[in-house]
């Protein structure tokens, strides 16, 4: 009896032994299955179904309960791949569906949002309302959810000035130096601040101080009064010369800056023409380098200093080009930053496509001015015509008129954007027209005028 006692609790240990075991290796398998025929019943692609291999058993649980749509195939596939579906990740996933109710990703926009579960603050991302669409256009990257402080300006007027300069010796080409030291005071006490041509361009006032008003100075034809060196080895600049005399007066008014635009010609070397004279001749590469490499700009006044009226379009390209092949060894890559072109005499070419057509190496001149005109229209990206900009010719009746014109002054209003929204305008507009609580009227924004409603 004895007997029979022990060896049926033997069998008892063994048979619920069995059943353990069984339940330890073939329930994830049964659970599996289970799964799986829930998935065929939801239309799961079959190379999404093949991914469940590599999940454990409470990942697997996990997909049983919540059996997300079919349409986040794309998405649940990148989660698949360590096997675990952890916390956080439920966490997101979750968000999704209440999010994106039932919404198709493609891959790409399933693997970019897969990288957001990398981020502490993902949570952040759903507070917005992103479309599907959208996803493509966001810049996903560690810190898109960085704020970035974006700066837009109210329109108080739609134009800045242009001014243009030769010598400032020689009234005969230009005016002189004391003039030249009064309009630059002139400026300064109305509220002028320099602006880079290129800034101006781009739509980007950043460099503007608050409350002040840009204009853009331009000096034709490298007279020599406008860039001289006192000594032949060009280690001391003549104070008295615009580059000598820009660089002090900024020093001592800082918020005027010291901003211009140089337009060459090279028939005979730039900034070595004097009335009945050529000097500095072996110094024009290094006066050029200096200009570039402290914040200056040079531009395009052809070769020969050629009106371009009535002339071939083949003469053209070929004025513009030996120009620009004598600066390409000096500048390379730097050629960008002399990308703009003013018209000898303020002739413009018979055909006004030319300016638009033209390459050199691939780089196009963006820009042209003229020799008259009055205000240019600001942000340029409202300018139809960027071959046409209009200057104002530095008279000194000319410049103290200008003064008390309204001209655009920048009046900015910052706002903090995730980084993500910043790469298109599009969406931009979206977040500041959800978030930013700004008053009604024209706004600058990404070089172009734009109206946010009450």
């Amino acid at each position: 009896m004895y007997r029979i006692e022990k060896e049926g609790r033997t069998f008892l240990c063994f048979a619920l032994s069995v059943c353990f075991a069984f339940l330890f290796w073939f329930s994830p398998i049964c659970l599996k299955y289970s799964v799986l025929e829930k998935l065929r019943d939801t239309s799961y692609p079959q190379v999404f179904q093949e991914n469940l291999s590599k999940l454990n058993k409470m990942s697997l649980s996990y997909i049983e309960s919540t059996l997300p749509s079919p349409e986040y195939s794309n998405l649940l596939y990148f989660f698949f791949q360590d096997g675990v579906i952890s916390d956080n990740e439920k966490n997101f996933l979750s968000l999704i569906q209440k999010n994106y109710p039932n919404t198709y990703f493609s891959k790409p926009q399933a693997e970019k949002l897969f990288t957001l579960t990398n981020l502490k603050k993902f949570e952040e991302f759903f507070k917005y309302k992103i479309s599907a669409g959208e996803i493509d256009q966001l810049a996903f990257s560690s810190d898109m959810l960085d704020r970035i402080s974006q700066e837009i300006y109210p329109v108080n007027s739609n134009k800045i000035p242009i001014l243009m300069y030769h010598s400032i010796e020689d009234t005969r080409v230009g005016i002189t130096r004391e003039s030249f030291l009064n309009q630059l005071n002139m400026l300064y006490e109305n509220g002028f601040s320099t602006m880079k041509m290129e800034d101006y361009l781009n739509g980007d006032f950043s460099k503007i101080p608050e409350g002040r008003k840009p204009v853009i100075l331009t000096f034709d034809d490298g007279w020599i009064s406008q860039f001289r060196y006192l000594d032949e080895k060009g280690e001391k600049i003549d104070p008295a010369c615009v580059v000598g005399t820009l660089e002090s007066f900024s020093n001592k008014y800082p918020l005027f800056g010291k901003s211009a635009v140089f337009y060459l010609y090279m028939r005979i070397p730039p900034f070595c023409c004097s009335i009945g004279s050529i000097q500095q001749q072996k110094l024009w590469q290094k006066k050029v380098k200096y200009l570039i490499d402290n914040g200056f700009e040079i531009g395009n006044h052809t070769l020969n200093h050629k009106y371009f009226i009535h002339e071939k379009e083949q003469e053209i390209k070929k004025e513009l080009d030996e120009f620009y092949s004598k600066m390409f060894p000096l500048l390379g890559k730097n050629l960008k930053h002399a990308l703009t072109f003013a018209y000898p005499g303020g002739y413009l070419p018979d055909n006004k496509t030319v300016l638009n057509n033209y390459r050199y190496k691939g780089f196009s001149i963006k820009a042209s001015v003229k020799a008259s005109g009055g205000g240019a229209i600001v942000p340029s990206g409202q300018n139809n015509n960027l071959q046409e900009l209009p200057r104002i010719p530095a008279e000194d009746y000319l410049v103290k008129a200008m003064v008390t014109q309204p001209f655009f002054r920048k009046t900015s209003l910052k706002i903090q954007i995730p980084k993500m929204f910043l790469s298109s305008h599009n969406l931009k507009m979206m977040w500041i027209k959800e978030n930013g609580n700004i008053p009604a009227g024209s706004y600058i924004l990404d070089n172009q005028i734009v109206q946010f409603p009450s």
